[in-house]
């Protein structure tokens, strides 16, 4: 019982620098703001290429691991850039509605993706994932185009256990620039 109530207590400090994960409101400008008293921290964009996205505004694909995904998921719904925000689930059911098994084998792979994207409709892939470089643990939003499996944009924070405004919300502000910056 003694190391149960020492273990609790040990942990109370670290809860307060761990991420959230609350899907912030975006502003009518499109981007997240910071919580009163927060500070909202600052995305390293490393890949911003320049892409037409006007006939890529129809749907785009939302994955990412386990920890990251519902919150990923639903922060990109709530920006509105794209009318359809889609899970793999949803692919799959797409692929059976419109007949497409023989010619999209699996979607678990850019090649997968890229016979989805030539056979049905030209969408983005958005991912979210952590990612080590350097001795440094990031966490990185990249944007592929399924068609050809380029990244188009990617754009990382570094993470240190931190709160949602220094490591989610300056992920999506970033990508939601690009997509403005491109439509």
């Amino acid at each position: 019982m003694k190391w149960l109530v020492i273990g609790l207590l040990a942990s109370i400090p670290l809860s307060g620098c761990m991420p959230e994960l609350k899907v912030a409101n975006v502003d009518n400008g499109g981007l997240i703001q910071a919580k009163e008293g927060r500070k909202l921290g600052q995305a390293d964009v490393t890949k911003s290429t320049k892409f037409p996205l006007n006939h890529y505004k129809e749907m785009a694909f939302f994955s990412s691991n386990q920890y990251y995904f519902q919150y990923g998921y639903d922060q990109l719904k709530s920006f509105n850039h794209f009318n359809q925000v889609l899970k793999y689930n949803d692919l799959e059911k797409i692929v059976i509605a419109n007949n497409l098994q023989d010619k999209v084998i699996n979607l678990d792979s850019q090649i997968g993706l890229s016979r989805f994207a030539n056979n049905y409709k030209p969408f983005l892939w958005i991912r979210l994932y952590p990612k080590q470089e350097n001795n440094k643990n990031y966490l990185t939003l990249v944007v592929t185009n399924p068609v050809n499996a380029e990244d188009l944009f990617e754009a990382r924070t570094w993470h240190d256990g931190q709160t949602d405004e220094a490591l989610l919300y300056p992920l999506f502000n970033a990508l939601s620039v690009w997509i403005k910056e491109n439509q």
